[in-house]
């Protein structure tokens, strides 16, 4: 699939999320005096499909980490995640693959929200110690698209 298709793919209103409102972040468990939070009240779905939620950035040396929405699939046959992800930068391919399967000290790649809603308990570890540990809140706003067509009613007369 080329850019030009994805970014196509992605513009399609099926049901999936375009927006994310309403962000809340609660860091009052932790954030590393290191590290600053980035965050907006709300957000958009960018052309490549990526629905970023709130970034935590060192203010040195360190990792970076971005968090998005992941919708995950609507096909018919596979019920929708709820997840959000966390991507870490500025390390390598390897530290990467730790962080996203929680091992070497690495963890907090994905979060499944809590049984209320859209709550996520987001904790943040490298080997250097916790990075973050926090609450995330947030609604989102879906498109569905639809056709609708006016047909004249055999029950109308004109008068």
């Amino acid at each position: 699939m080329t850019r030009k298709e994805k970014a196509e793919k992605v513009q399609e209103q099926d049901g999936k999320a375009f927006e994310a409102f309403k962000i809340e972040i609660d860091a009052g468990y932790y954030l590393d005096p290191k590290y600053r939070l980035l965050k907006q009240e709300s957000t958009v779905r960018n052309d490549m499909g990526r629905l970023d939620i709130f970034e935590i950035n060192p203010l040195g040396d360190g990792p970076s980490f971005k968090a998005r929405w992941d919708g995950g699939s609507r096909d018919r046959d596979k019920k929708e995640r709820n997840d959000l992800d966390i991507d870490i930068y500025g390390v390598s391919d390897k530290e990467k693959r730790r962080f996203e399967h929680n091992q070497g000290g690495y963890f907090g790649h994905r979060t499944a929200p809590n049984d209320a809603g859209r709550v996520y308990h987001v904790s943040l570890r490298t080997p250097n110690g916790v990075t973050f540990d926090g609450t995330v809140r947030f609604n989102l706003l879906r498109k569905m698209e639809f056709n609708a067509s006016l047909r004249p009613s055999g029950d109308l007369q004109a008068r």
